[in-house]
C-alpha cells in the first residue's frame, strides 16, 4: 500500500513541478474603455509654436501649403501605463506576438512618417517649440520606424498599423514615449484623438497579443527529472523489501 502511495506521490510531485505552459493574451488599450485613461496625444503647430493643442478632438499631420511657408503640423501619440503587474497591464519581459495601432480617419491625406519617440513629453504642455522646431529624426529625440501609406481612404475608415517592433522594445525595458508623426506632403491626414467626443467614433486604440514570461520560480527540467527518479527509486526499494 505504501509503495502505491509513494508512486502516486512521485507522479503528482513530478507533474506539479512541471512548468505551466504560457498562453497568449490579447489586451486592448483605448481611452475611456475598461477604466483606461492614460492615452496622450497632441498636435504641434508651426504657425503657433508656443501654443499647446492637447485639447483637440481631431489631430492633423500636414506640410506646407499655399497659405503660408510656416504651417507644418506634427503629432504625438502615446499609450502610457501599459506595462506592469496589474491585471490590465502587460508584464515586462513578455513576448509580443503582435501589436496593432488603430486610428480612425477623419480626413484623408498624404503619406505620413511614423517615428518612435526617444524623449519624454506631456500632452498638456507639448508645443512645436518644446520639441525643438517640431519633431526631428535626430539622436535622442526620435527614430524613423515606418512610412504610413493608404491614408487617402474614406471618412471613418480604420487605419491599422503594425507596431509590434516598437512594443517589443518597450516590453523589454526601453522607455515608452510613444510615437511622433510628420508629414510628407501638403495634403493633411487627420485622425480622431483621444479627446474626441463619445459619439461612436473610434479613439486611438492599441491591440496587443502577448505571451507573459514564465515565473522564475519554476524548477529546471533537470531538477524535475531528478525529483521523479528519486521518488520512484524509493518506491522500488520498498517493494523489494
Amino acid at each position: 500500500m505504501r509503495a502505491k502511495i509513494t508512486a502516486r506521490m512521485a507522479l503528482a510531485l513530478s507533474m506539479g513541478a512541471l512548468p505551466a505552459l504560457s498562453q497568449a493574451t490579447v489586451i486592448s488599450f483605448q481611452d475611456g474603455v475598461n477604466g483606461y485613461t492614460a492615452t496622450q496625444d497632441v498636435e504641434l503647430r508651426q504657425d503657433s509654436p508656443s501654443t499647446n493643442f492637447g485639447f483637440n478632438a481631431n489631430i492633423t499631420i500636414d506640410g506646407d501649403d499655399a497659405s503660408g511657408p510656416l504651417d507644418d503640423t506634427n503629432a504625438l501619440l502615446m499609450f502610457g501605463d501599459i506595462f506592469g503587474g496589474s491585471p490590465n497591464q502587460i508584464p515586462l519581459g513578455s513576448t509580443i506576438n503582435s501589436a496593432t495601432l488603430e486610428l480612425e480617419l477623419h480626413n484623408p491625406g498624404d503619406n505620413v512618417n511614423m517615428l518612435r519617440m526617444l524623449t519624454g513629453w506631456d500632452e498638456s504642455t507639448a508645443t512645436w517649440d518644446s520639441l525643438g522646431n517640431g519633431i526631428q529624426d535626430t539622436p535622442g529625440e526620435a527614430v524613423f520606424t515606418q512610412l504610413l501609406t493608404g491614408l487617402n481612404g474614406n471618412h471613418e475608415d480604420i487605419i491599422s498599423i503594425d507596431v509590434s517592433a516598437d512594443v517589443s522594445l518597450w516590453a523589454n525595458g526601453a522607455d515608452n514615449f510613444g510615437w511622433g508623426f510628420t508629414p510628407t506632403g501638403d495634403d493633411g491626414f487627420d485622425f480622431h484623438a483621444s479627446n474626441h467626443w463619445n459619439d461612436g467614433h473610434l479613439k486611438p486604440r492599441l491591440l496587443v497579443d502577448y505571451t507573459a514570461p514564465q515565473s522564475s520560480t519554476v524548477p529546471e527540467p533537470s531538477t524535475i527529472l531528478l525529483l521523479g527518479l528519486g521518488l520512484l527509486g524509493i518506491r522500488a526499494g520498498r517493494k523489494r523489501r
